[in-house]
């Protein structure tokens, strides 16, 4: 299959070379930035156009028995079906954004080129965040599945609360993805209200999803930042705070749609603005402030994908072992 996402062949050509422009840093930067942008692409071109998934609507042991044998089989079922909603969730979400990334430097537009970069950011942070959690509990899973595997061997008996701890270790997977998933601060509920009204209909409430006001709070991004430097080393928080001063009306936005400016003397110069200011002046000042940032993106996306895809194909094995439901 022909990879799509290649790096734009505009930046190579005679008339917009960035080599000999930028500082060595810089060109580091980008060259780092390239070496990404080719492997994220790689990765992203395999992903199928889409991807079916199985969802429950209860959690609740007693509903969740009407479909499965016993309740073991329904915990793992279920983390099978919410972490693969998930990992295809974030893969897709990605996919956008960097479809919407690809397309705008294609075409010079770095304002809507940056947007589509801080969406993939705030998206990685997001994911690496609970990625690194539920990490830790299928961890402890595992070491307590062989602890009481191991005692069993032996002629043993399991630990009177292996039950109890391999139950609650799997609710709290549930929930670390259900507010992944969910999490909001946005009143669904008035939304659904105001829809409801919007239609004049009596059976809206069955057309639409009902939302409860027990929806999980988000997961706000200062968090996510500071999570995200402990466990990478990366200075997240300035990337966030140069990130934000470039999709927002501020100073730093108005810069990437320029085109040209020209100093004619101590009084008075000539600006060019444009929605898409392809040329060597506006790439290099686009490269200066997000290459190294973006490089670091595009690698930590990748690297928590592949962590994540294993992780999903994980349960999936361990699922392929139980009793499917019926």
């Amino acid at each position: 299959m022909t990879q799509k996402y290649f790096f734009p062949v505009w930046f190579d050509s005679d008339s917009y070379g960035l080599q000999g422009f930028l500082s060595e840093e810089t060109k580091t930067n980008l060259t780092e930035f390239r070496e990404e942008y080719d492997r994220f692409g790689s990765y992203i071109d395999q992903l199928p156009l889409e991807e079916r998934t199985a969802e429950v609507y209860s959690f609740e042991m007693e509903d969740l028995l009407q479909i499965f044998p016993d309740p073991y089989s329904a915990a793992l079922h279920v983390s099978e079906f919410l972490i693969g909603r998930w990992y295809w969730t974030h893969a897709y979400k990605l996919k956008s954004s960097f479809d919407g990334m690809h397309y705008a430097l294609g075409k010079g537009n770095f304002l809507l080129a940056i947007v589509c970069g801080r969406s993939m950011f705030e998206e990685v942070l997001h994911f690496s965040y609970f990625l690194k959690r539920l990490a830790t509990k299928t961890k402890y899973l595992n070491e307590i599945s062989k602890h009481a595997g191991n005692k069993l061997k032996k002629g043993g008996q399991a630990d009177h609360n292996f039950s109890e701890k391999t139950f609650q270790t799997f609710f709290d997977i549930w929930t670390l993805l259900e507010k992944s998933l969910h999490g909001t601060d946005f009143d669904w509920k008035e939304w659904h209200k105001d829809v409801a009204e919007r239609y004049l209909s009596e059976n809206i409430s069955q057309e639409l999803p009902q939302f409860d006001t027990t929806l999980p709070r988000k997961t706000h991004m200062d968090k996510l930042v500071v999570d995200f430097e402990k466990k990478t080393k990366i200075r997240a928080s300035l990337y966030y705070d140069l990130l934000s001063e470039m999709v927002h009306p501020n100073g730093g936005s108005n810069k990437l749609v320029i085109s040209t400016r020209n100093k004619l003397d101590e009084m008075r110069g000539d600006l060019v603005l444009s929605a898409t200011p392809k040329n060597l002046e506006s790439a290099a000042f686009f490269f200066e402030c997000f290459g190294k940032i973006l490089a670091d993106v595009l690698h930590h996306a990748k690297k928590d994908s592949a962590e994540a895809s294993g992780l999903y194909q994980y349960y999936r094995n361990w699922a392929e072992q139980i009793v499917p439901p019926h």
